[in-house]
This record gives C-alpha cells, sequence and structure tokens, in this order.
C-alpha cells in the first residue's frame, strides 16, 4: 500500500462532506421582511435614546418665517445677531427701544425665542400693553394650542410674581415640546420671557 492510500484510508468518515440530492431551501420572504422591520425600529429607538440622552432631541417645530410675520406686520425689522450657542441667530428691537426680541436656531425649527424688555425706568401703560402683545405673538406661534388670552392672563399673573416676590427669579410652564419662562434681573431689571426646545 502506498503512503497516499494508507493516509485516506486513515480519515474518519465523519470529514467526508456528503451531497444532498434535496436542494436547499430559500430564506423565507416574511422572516426577511420581519428581519429588516426590526432593524429598522432599532435603529429609530437608539436614534431616539441617544438624541434624549445628549440633550439634543427635536426643536420648537417652528419656522423662522412663521414667527417673524406677526412681529413684523406690528413694525418690526429683524436684522442677523451674533450667534447662540452656536445657532444662528435674528433680532429685533421694539418700536419704543425697551425690548429685543431673539429668533436663534436653524431657520426651518427654531430651538430657542425670546424678549427681554428693559424696566429701568416705569413704562407707560401704552409701553406695557405693547410688550405684552409682543409677548403673547412671540408664544403663541410657538405654541398655537395655548391661545391669545390664557397667554396674557398667565403672562399678567407671572409678570407680577417675579416683580415683586425677590425669593421668585423665574416661573416656568411646560407646553408639550416647549418650556415658556418667565425670569427677571434685578441689576438692571429686566424681564425676559422665552420659549425653548430640548435642544437649548
Amino acid at each position: 500500500m502506498s503512503v497516499e492510500e494508507k493516509s485516506a484510508g486513515n480519515q474518519p468518515s465523519s470529514g467526508c462532506v456528503e451531497e444532498s440530492d434535496s436542494p436547499t431551501q430559500p430564506a423565507k420572504p416574511i422572516h426577511t421582511f420581519i428581519g429588516a422591520v426590526f432593524l429598522i425600529v432599532c435603529i429609530a429607538l437608539c436614534g431616539n435614546f441617544f438624541g434624549w440622552f445628549s440633550g439634543k432631541s427635536s426643536g420648537l417645530g417652528v419656522s423662522r418665517e412663521k414667527v417673524m410675520q406677526p412681529l413684523s406686520k406690528s413694525g418690526l425689522g429683524f436684522r442677523p445677531g451674533a450667534d447662540q450657542r452656536g445657532y444662528p441667530t435674528e433680532e429685533a428691537t421694539s418700536l419704543d427701544g425697551r425690548s429685543t426680541i431673539r429668533l436663534v436656531g436653524p431657520k426651518d425649527d427654531l430651538v430657542y425665542v425670546s424678549i427681554t424688555t428693559n424696566l429701568a425706568d416705569k413704562p407707560t401703560d401704552a409701553q406695557v400693553k405693547l410688550q405684552l402683545l409682543y409677548s403673547i405673538s412671540l408664544i403663541h406661534s410657538v405654541v398655537p394650542d395655548w391661545n391669545g388670552e390664557e397667554i396674557g392672563m398667565w403672562l399678567n399673573e407671572t409678570v407680577e410674581k417675579v416683580a415683586i416676590d425677590p425669593a421668585v427669579a423665574q416661573v416656568e410652564e411646560r407646553r408639550g415640546n416647549a418650556l415658556v419662562k418667565v425670569s427677571v434681573s434685578r441689576s438692571p431689571i429686566t424681564i425676559t420671557v422665552s420659549v425653548e426646545s430640548g435642544r437649548w
């Protein structure tokens, strides 16, 4: 017996590969479909989780144009301002020069809007009414489900609270994805009404 024949004869039979006469079964389409859906769901869930964890959730869901439009009709002119936290900013000054309005974020999905009013000297009733109308317009543009009358009542109560009570520096109201804030700074005396998203 030759060396080659002896080696071949000593190989265990389990090492031989036998060809099967039955054809290979193809993967069922339903299994492929379920696997694809599962992968998509996992990607979506992971994206939402990491977006929430990093604080980079969606913006306010409102465009710059939508917020600007009603304010521009009252005579406000917007101009580019300095970037805020890396976001582009548009600014406007009220007609009486007391307030500065800021719209921060991408033009199609703002992340922060605010109006800051200087109260260093006592405003007239007409000036108070004007700032209130600006604030109502700003909030309603971002939170349309909150009607103007209710916003006005909430602002009156909240501004009075932060202006009178030194222990209260800020009041917040959660409305869906938007966090509405009224805050006061006492040196100099200013009141800021803002709406921010999780990305701010």
